[in-house]
């Protein structure tokens, strides 16, 4: 190998050690989490799910997507033995349109589908316990009001342990 191709494989090694690739060499005891999210007793086509610790105490937060109603967080991406807020958020197609014509000017966002009361202002915990299968299935009903949504379900960890929030 040239040295200059062996100085751009030194370089590309480097950026890999620096951004993480290949999982997580932190040693931190991270635990897999997974689960499901339903709206109205269907799955949540695409999404994303989200969790936050409850303590500055834990130094771990991990995002999945939701694809079909199911999330899985690997291990070397997931999470400490803890409480987390758990936040869920679905947008739909990310429309690039041009306002009133003007060039250079976008639409605003796409709207969040999944109402405030679980991702912005989140109520939703996960307990993640270690050694233990860690699957949280989140149940999202709407109310009258079509823009607001209310969380009764139930959620899962340690086999078939179930209560809301937990």
């Amino acid at each position: 190998m040239s040295p200059s191709r062996t100085w751009i494989a030194g370089i590309l090694g480097w950026v890999l050690v620096l951004s993480g690739c290949g999982g997580s060499s932190d040693n931190l005891p991270r635990e897999a989490v997974s689960g499901s999210v339903t709206v109205e007793g269907q799955p949540l086509a695409k999404g994303t799910i989200l969790f936050n610790p409850t303590s500055d105490k834990l130094p771990t937060t991990a995002t999945g997507g939701i694809n079909d109603g199911k999330y899985s967080i690997p291990r070397a991406e997931g999470l400490v033995p803890g409480t987390y807020k758990v936040a869920i958020s679905s947008v739909g197609e990310a429309e690039m349109k041009l306002v009133h014509g003007a060039p250079g000017k976008l639409a605003p966002p796409p709207k969040n589908l999944i109402s405030k009361q679980f991702n912005t202002n989140t109520k939703l915990t996960a307990e993640v316990i270690g050694g233990e299968t860690n699957t949280f299935d989140f149940e999202l009903t709407k109310r009258d009001n079509k823009e607001d949504v209310e969380y009764t379900g139930t959620t899962r960890s340690r086999g078939d342990r179930r209560g809301p929030g937990r």
